[in-house]
């Protein structure tokens, strides 16, 4: 094993999930005959919440029930999330990481329900992984030092062998607060945020690599 432990957000990080859940949402209302507006945020309608998903339909005069409509973006997304960490090869990313650097983990500011889909998905493609800390069970998000050290404990490691990898430097960064190492993924949607420091604009094993190599 060399150089410091890859720990992954989620979402952008991985797979292009802004981009897809935009497309959900509207392709859902165009379903259901609704009117289409083309300026949806998933930070600011979680397509999975039926009060956010209301505050959407609210906001543009748009008829619909927000309970019918987050239950089936929420339903669409899931199914749809393996195919999106197979096309983007996440399942080979990990696995090789896995063998080069030590076990995988995860953090991310995210659901209990999302942390098991990502546990289920792990096993079924036999990937190894150890610990996953998501937001809603530890209590706090990002940029909070507190759900990375949630992550190491649990480790029972120091988080200066660990180097986590997101795309919203925003929050992200806040692993260095917590002792860790910091790379910026710009391969997808990175929430207009900006780092001086470690970044890489696709999330490939070789460059990866070679960033990691580079951190001190």
């Amino acid at each position: 094993m060399s150089g410091f432990v890859p720990v992954f957000d989620i979402g952008d990080t991985l797979v292009p999930s802004r981009k897809f859940a935009s497309h959900v949402i509207e392709d859902e209302l165009r379903q259901r005959n609704h009117k289409v507006v083309h300026d949806f945020d998933p930070d600011k309608f979680m397509m999975y919440d039926p009060s956010q998903i209301e505050q959407y339909l609210e906001k543009y005069d748009i008829d619909g029930d927000p309970r019918e409509l987050a239950h089936g973006c929420r339903k669409r997304y899931l199914e749809a999330f393996e195919d999106l960490m197979m096309e983007n090869g996440v399942f080979d990313l990990f696995a090789k990481c896995n063998r080069e650097f030590g076990t995988v983990g995860i953090i991310s500011d995210n659901s209990v329900e999302a942390k098991n889909l990502m546990k289920k998905l792990l096993d079924e493609h036999e990937v190894d992984y150890d610990t996953i800390v998501v937001s809603e069970e530890v209590g706090v998000e990002k940029p909070s030092p507190e759900i990375f050290k949630a992550f190491t404990e649990k480790r029972e490691r120091p988080p200066g062998e660990f180097v986590y990898i997101g795309n919203d430097a925003e929050v992200d960064s806040g692993a260095l607060d917590a002792g860790m190492k910091y790379i910026w993924v710009t391969q997808f949607d990175t929430v207009n945020s900006s780092f001086e420091g470690p970044e890489i604009d696709e999330l490939e094993f070789e460059k990866l690599r070679e960033v990691i190599s580079n951190l001190e």
